[in-house]
């Protein structure tokens, strides 16, 4: 680059200290050097803000709570354990839990429209 330490006088100074003490870098070297690091500077800025977006944006999720259970057929001939002696007992333990999700298996229809909105 022409233009860039042009007097004879400063670049017979600079040679002297960039040879002996590996000192003054010219000041057109200094702006390629600063031309170098822009693209690396921008990069890291980028992933900064790109984090701290990410962080500011993701609200706080509340606690799902699920519960599943094997109610067993109401068809079945259980004796003390028959569908009919549990079921309160069952839909009790779904209100105390208040839960988000239930999944049930071993379900038939019967059991499950029984109480399909939990009474309060």
């Amino acid at each position: 680059m022409q233009g860039c330490d042009a007097s004879p006088g400063r670049e017979l100074l600079r040679k002297f200290l960039t040879s002996a003490f590996g000192l003054w870098p010219s000041a057109c070297e200094r702006h390629r050097q600063i031309r170098r690091a822009i693209p690396t500077v921008l990069a890291a800025l980028a992933c900064a803000l790109s984090v701290a977006a990410q962080t500011a944006q993701t609200p706080a999720r509340e606690p799902l709570t699920v519960m599943s259970f094997n109610i067993r057929y109401s068809t079945a001939n259980d004796g003390d354990n028959h569908w009919t002696l549990r079921r309160e007992f069952l839909f009790d333990v779904m209100r105390e839990a208040d839960a988000d999700l239930v999944g049930l298996q071993e379900a038939l229809d019967a059991q499950i429209t029984a109480r399909i909105v939990l009474p309060r």
